[in-house]
């Protein structure tokens, strides 16, 4: 029986206690671009791509041996959920207010940041968990997907 470690399963509980956590790869990119920043209209756009190689979802099936213990028995080489794709994106706008201090005189005592976030751009809907338990009428029923494509908006008081 060859009991060699191919991927961590998670440790937490719930929805998340039965993810197999082994990525052969990542990559994450960040980008800031000020949009005429020694104007009085000038704004900030960001953006961040981040990418991933799908889990193992390997897929089982419950068995019971001759003495009765229950045991899972995997079913198949190894099965991976689809690569994660997302990209977030962020436009801000920071406003001064009151007297300006000496030295700096486009900074005011308050400042106001007003921020408007999307995230899952392109709104993917990449299935991140099946029920890998080939036994049951819902197998590989899809139990988590990536979040939805989410609007936010903010604001951010700052002062000295």
């Amino acid at each position: 029986w060859d009991a060699n470690v191919d991927a961590e399963q998670s440790g937490g509980s719930g929805s998340k206690g039965n993810v197999y956590l082994n990525a052969g790869w990542a990559i994450s990119a960040n980008a800031l671009y000020q949009v005429a920043p020694e104007r009085p209209w000038g704004f900030n756009v960001a953006g961040a791509l981040n990418a991933r190689e799908g889990y193992p979802s390997p897929l089982f099936r419950g068995v019971t041996g001759p003495s009765g213990t229950a045991y899972s028995l995997q079913i198949g080489d190894e099965n991976r959920n689809d690569d994660v794709h997302t990209l977030d994106l962020r436009l801000d706008k920071e406003f001064s207010f009151g007297a300006a201090r000496q030295g700096h005189s486009d900074l005011g005592d308050f400042r106001l940041t007003v921020s408007l976030d999307v995230f899952n751009v392109a709104n993917e809907t990449t299935v991140l968990q099946r029920n890998r338990n080939q036994g049951q009428g819902n197998s590989n029923f899809i139990l988590e997907t990536i979040s939805p494509r989410v609007f936010r908006l903010g604001a951010r008081l700052g002062f000295r």
